[in-house]
């Protein structure tokens, strides 16, 4: 009886260690995937503020083209110091601007109309739409409202 007794706890201690240990599997690949998300989203927003900087200066060439085709100085763009942000404005009366920041890898846009209506949408960064496209894509709607 003692001996049944005695196999019996090995049994139950064998087999709660085969489930600490499977725990221990799903603790470890679970950490991993953590840390690889982790490292992915780094990396994507290391990208994205890359990314950013080209189109910032694509920003200023779309500004720099409706001036063009104005003929006139009409947009103005600034960045703002210390953060991803650029905010073009109209130098006409009500004028209207549009901030765009970068936060990660979307894109936050809030701007004013010319009618005073004033809007805020996301747009994210996407591998398929080049710097030139982002930025076009962000200025346009509110361009066509000049």
């Amino acid at each position: 009886m003692a001996e049944e007794k005695r196999r019996a706890e090995i049994q139950s201690m064998r087999w709660a260690h085969q489930l600490g240990e499977q725990r221990n599997v799903r603790d470890v690949g679970a950490a991993g995937l953590v840390r690889s998300e982790a490292d992915g989203a780094a990396r994507l927003n290391e990208a994205s503020l890359e990314r950013w900087r080209a189109i910032v200066i694509c920003v200023r060439r779309v500004a720099a083209a409706y001036n063009s085709g104005a003929k006139r100085d009409c947009l103005r763009v600034a960045e703002q110091s210390g953060h991803n942000a650029v905010t073009v404005t109209e130098t006409g009366e009500g004028k209207p601007y549009l901030t765009a920041a970068l936060e990660d890898t979307i894109i936050c846009i809030r701007g004013r109309h010319r009618d005073g209506g004033s809007h805020a949408t996301e747009v994210r960064l996407r591998p398929d739409r080049g710097d030139d496209a982002t930025a076009a894509y962000v200025l346009q709607n509110w361009m066509q409202r000049l």
